[in-house]
């Protein structure tokens, strides 16, 4: 489980499975929220196209960032295994 994107991963495979549809209900519980507060009650209802569109963008952005973070994780281990090839080298 993840309290602060600076954190390891620590839950394993079964209860990251169990977790995924609360997330995901929390994600659209919250995108809906939000919406219906911007455009109006009941605005989602009325869009349910528009909606999943919104809910398919944020999630889309999330794995971005979250593969970009990763990214730099891998970038920074390797930034430190180079250092330390050269400094064994000498």
């Amino acid at each position: 489980m993840m309290s602060d994107t600076n954190q390891d991963i620590t839950a394993g495979f079964h209860t990251m499975m169990e977790q995924a549809p609360m997330t995901a209900m929390q994600f659209i519980a919250d995108m809906r929220w939000k919406l219906d507060a911007m455009f109006g009650p009941g605005w989602c209802e009325r869009n349910p196209d528009a909606f999943a569109r919104l809910c398919t963008m944020a999630s889309s952005d999330f794995h971005a960032s979250m593969t970009l973070l990763a990214g730099q994780k891998v970038a920074q281990a390797l930034d430190r295994v180079a250092d330390t090839i050269v400094q064994l080298q000498k």
